[in-house]
């Protein structure tokens, strides 16, 4: 493991030993904390369970950005279908049929797998489970819209979520928003587990991280736009503080990518100082934030100290970076002080990043370690050139303009194509209403006798059969309002008079209770 140390102006690499690496990010996230707990009924009487006022809650721990040791607790055993037992006999079946009480049940089994999917998160898996967490919100959509008008309270049903940053702290609302913004909350971070563990040594993991990343911007920029009209109070990961900053370093991460990318490629040094610069300011604006919630004691304060760490190495790292392709240009221009100046930042930059990471898992560390090599042989050269062939004056690096950024930024919050698709949340269609008959005098068109309506001239078709035109007279009594049963009685009761039939059907009515 190495050290960077500045020794009279000079850089020097220091090994270190015996130290044991700790598991830190990777990129900005390392592994999503999953979800603990089954559904609960905290009113249940088997031995260790909570009570809650009798109130039945569906506890789960929100699927967060950071790294947590698993506590998973399944007393009640996974096949528990906890919405259906509470709210299913509520649904109200003669308005949406035995559809709605299957919805119901769909959402329990969704959720479900939900479950299993986080309870078996891997690279292959995960793909699945952005699938399956759409799937949910669906459902959970189509359940909500259905349960409009019962109490989820007076139902017993209630859903409880640990805060992803403090597991052992707990919200408990009975709301289908706090449901729905805690799965969105686990969509962000599934993307951002995706964007994680891509392959960046290829150009299509390149480009499928930075569309992850992207991806997991615009939920989390959606969530934000929800939670500014909830209901009840967010948690502080819900925080409209927390997932603006985490909106932020999900683009500065996709950023970096491009960046790598175009690095890969062979960019020219124009291009790569302006990527740099975009990925600088990104960084340092996530930094800020950060600094500033934890000052005041914002919610976003609460994020785990890694969070901040990773942060923080990458501000360096791109504070450098920058420095160093800008340093090419001035190369290119013959401007050896400006050159030399430049890259005495960048190196001394880089060093503080490579400083920070000491104790980071050595493969994310390498990435420093590797810009800092870069730096350094090319100021060692620089100054070399200078103080033998060029002996230009080297201006205060404070006084040279700032690195200029791309006109245009490259990355932006997206969204999975689930939530660009009109037709994926739609409301679920309720049964046809039964039309109720009148109970007072409704004048009747005059309708022609069923021989009338057949009669026939020349060059006319065929008139239709004794079956067809009882067929019409149905029908038009049904359009009155009429069962399609009172109206065929009626027509055959009366040789096929639709007026005839509809003047009794009208008095029966009229004379009834």
């Amino acid at each position: 493991m190495y050290n960077v140390m500045l020794i009279n102006g000079s850089w020097s690499v220091t090994r270190f030993v015996n130290q044991e690496p700790l598991h830190s990010l990777e990129g900005a996230f390392l592994h999503l904390q999953r979800w603990k707990g089954d559904y609960k009924k905290l009113a249940y009487s088997a031995k260790g369970m909570p009570r809650l006022n009798g109130r039945s809650a569906l506890k789960l721990s929100r699927f967060g950005f950071g790294v947590y040791p698993l506590a998973y607790d399944d007393e009640l055993g996974a096949k528990t279908v906890f919405i259906d037992k509470q709210l299913g006999p509520k649904v109200d079946t003669a308005k949406w049929g035995p559809e709605g009480r299957e919805i119901v049940q769909q959402t329990d089994g969704m959720r479900q797998r939900v479950k299993a999917g986080l309870e078996k998160m891997s690279e292959t898996g995960a793909e699945e489970l952005k699938e399956v967490l759409v799937k949910y919100l669906i459902l959970l959509f189509k359940t909500a819209f259905m349960s409009r008008g019962i109490s989820l309270t007076e139902a017993e049903l209630g859903f409880k979520w640990s805060d992803a940053f403090e597991t052992e702290k707990f919200g408990h609302v009975d709301d289908w928003t706090f449901e729905r913004a805690s799965v969105l909350f686990s969509l962000a971070a599934t993307y951002a587990f995706t964007a994680t563990h891509r392959d960046r040594a290829t150009a299509e993991g390149i480009k499928d991280a930075a569309a992850d990343f992207q991806k997991a911007a615009g939920v989390l920029g959606l969530l934000h736009g929800e939670m500014r009209e909830a209901p009840w109070k967010g948690s502080p990961d819900l925080s409209l503080d927390t997932l603006d900053t985490l909106r932020k370093l999900m683009l500065a991460q996709a950023m970096k990518c491009f960046y790598e990318k175009a690095r890969d490629e062979n960019k020219s040094a124009s291009l790569m100082a302006k990527m740099a610069a975009d990925c600088a300011a990104l960084y340092q604006d996530v930094s800020s934030c950060m600094a500033q919630a934890k000052a005041a004691g914002r919610p976003i304060g609460a994020m785990p100290k890694d969070w901040l760490d990773v942060v923080e190495w990458n501000r360096l790292l791109f504070d450098g970076v920058q420095q160093y392709y800008l340093s090419a240009v001035h190369l290119e221009k013959f401007e050896y002080g400006i050159q030399l100046s430049r890259l005495t930042y960048a190196t001394n930059k880089c060093g503080e990043a490579v400083n920070a990471t000491v104790n980071a898992n050595p493969l994310m560390r390498k990435q420093f370690l590797d810009a800092y090599e870069l730096c350094r042989s090319a100021h060692e050269r620089a100054k070399k050139d200078n103080d033998l062939l060029y002996n230009e004056s080297v201006p205060n690096f404070a006084m040279l303009p700032k690195p200029e950024r791309l006109p245009k930024l490259l990355v932006k919050p997206t969204l999975p194509d689930a939530f660009t698709d009109p037709t994926t949340f739609v409301e679920p269609q309720s049964l046809p209403t039964t039309p109720v008959v009148s109970r007072e005098p409704t004048p009747v068109a005059v309708l022609p006798p069923v021989a009338a309506m057949s009669a026939a001239s020349l060059g006319d078709p065929p008139p239709p059969s004794f079956e067809e035109a009882e067929a019409l007279g149905v029908e038009q009594l049904v359009a009155m309002g009429f069962t399609r049963h009172e109206a065929a009685a009626a027509l055959s009761k009366h040789g096929g008079s639709v007026r005839a039939a509809a003047n009794e059907l009208l008095n029966s009515a009229t004379d009834g209770p």
